[in-house]
């Protein structure tokens, strides 16, 4: 059997020709040069790809998966996460909904609080001018 050999020198794909499989490449039409310059955007691709599912994972918390996990488990632990988001959507909705509630309702109090403590002050700024003016 033909050994496996790799793409390129520099190549870390899995992905390998055999002495046969090379034999009927027409180098002309796709001859080494042809990797060599084809490597920056694979480079750079790579480098998006690494960036989007850092990006990714970054958004995902820590207790949903393992500490380094691989591209696949990123995109799979991502999946799962929305999916559980969504399921809970309505009930965070509702849960919003009563808090923002109790807020306003709190605000409203503390309003009528403010409005009674400003009567007072007037009314003890009221007497304060009494007391003065009848020394």
């Amino acid at each position: 059997m033909d050994d496996l050999l790799p793409l390129s020198p520099s190549s870390t794909c899995s992905l390998a020709l055999t002495e046969s499989d090379i034999d009927l490449i027409d180098l002309e039409e796709w001859g080494p040069w042809q990797l060599e310059e084809d490597g920056e955007p694979e480079h750079k691709r790579i480098e998006d790809l690494d960036s989007g599912l850092a990006a990714l994972r970054a958004l995902v918390p820590n207790d949903w998966s393992s500490a380094n996990p691989c591209a696949a488990e990123v995109l799979d632990i991502t999946c799962q996460y929305i999916k559980h988001q969504k399921k809970n959507e309505r009930k965070n909705i509702a849960t919003w909904e009563r808090e923002i509630a109790a807020l306003r309702a709190h605000a409203e109090s503390l309003e009528e609080k403010c409005e009674e403590l400003s009567k007072d002050k007037e009314s003890l700024a009221r007497e304060l001018e009494r007391v003065k003016g009848s020394n």
